[in-house]
C-alpha cells in the first residue's frame, strides 16, 4: 500500500508561495543587478569625467605655462630693445658731444692761429719777395701769403709744412682749409690765375679718383 503524501509541488499554496519566492528572489536579483550596473556606470562615469577634468586641467596649465614663457619672452626681447636702443642713444649722444668738442676745438685752433698769424705778419721779412705778381685787390695779406706758398717750390719732404708753421704760424691742416677756400673765391683766380687753376686741375682729379 503506497502511504507516500502528495509533494510539495501538489499543494495549491506551496505552489504560490514558490512562484512569490521566486519572484521576490528575481527582484532581488535584478535589483542586485541594476546596483551593481549603476555602480559600474558610475565609476565609468566618474573615471571618465576624472580624465575629461585632468585633460582640461593639463590644456589649462599649458596654456598658463605658455602665456608665461610668452610673457617671459616678451618681457626679455623688450629688455634687449631697451639696452639696444640705450647703447644707440648713448653712442649718438657721444658722437654728437665729440662732434661739438671737435668743431669747437676747431674754432678756438683756428682763432688761436689767426691771432698767431696776425703777430707773425710783421715777422717774416721774407715773405715780401713770394708776393703774387698781380694786384691783390680784396684779397687779405694771409690769402696772399697762401697763394705765395703753392706758387713756390719745397726741395724735400716736410719741408712745405715746416714753411707753414714757421712763416705763417698755423697748422697744415689750418692751412689746407684757407687753401681750399681760396681756390672757390674768383679774387684768388683773378690775382693768380696760373696757380689757382694749377691747384684746382689737382683737386678734381682727386675728388673724381675718390
Amino acid at each position: 500500500m503506497d502511504t507516500s503524501g502528495p509533494g510539495p509541488s501538489d499543494d495549491p499554496a506551496e505552489r504560490v508561495e514558490d512562484r512569490a519566492q521566486g519572484q521576490a528572489q528575481d527582484r532581488a536579483r535584478g535589483r542586485a543587478e541594476d546596483r551593481a550596473q549603476g555602480q559600474a556606470q558610475d565609476r565609468a562615469r566618474g573615471r571618465a569625467e576624472d580624465r575629461a577634468q585632468g585633460q582640461a586641467q593639463d590644456r589649462a596649465r599649458g596654456r598658463a605655462e605658455g602665456q608665461a614663457e610668452d610673457r617671459a619672452r616678451d618681457r626679455a626681447e623688450d629688455r634687449a630693445e631697451d639696452r639696444a636702443r640705450d647703447r644707440a642713444q648713448g653712442q649718438a649722444r657721444g658722437q654728437a658731444q665729440g662732434q661739438a668738442e671737435d668743431r669747437a676745438r676747431d674754432r678756438a685752433q683756428g682763432q688761436t692761429e689767426d691771432r698767431a698769424e696776425d703777430r707773425a705778419q710783421g715777422q717774416a721779412p721774407d715773405q715780401a719777395e713770394d708776393r703774387e705778381p698781380g694786384t691783390g685787390a680784396g684779397l687779405s695779406e694771409r690769402d696772399r701769403d697762401v697763394l705765395a706758398v703753392e706758387r713756390r717750390g719745397w726741395p724735400g719732404p716736410g719741408a712745405k709744412e715746416r714753411a707753414i708753421r714757421e712763416r705763417l704760424g698755423i697748422s697744415p691742416t689750418r692751412y689746407y682749409q684757407l687753401l681750399n677756400a681760396l681756390l672757390d673765391d674768383p679774387r684768388a683766380l683773378e690775382h693768380d690765375p696760373v696757380t689757382v687753376n694749377r691747384l684746382r686741375r689737382i683737386r678734381d682729379e682727386r675728388r673724381e679718383r675718390r
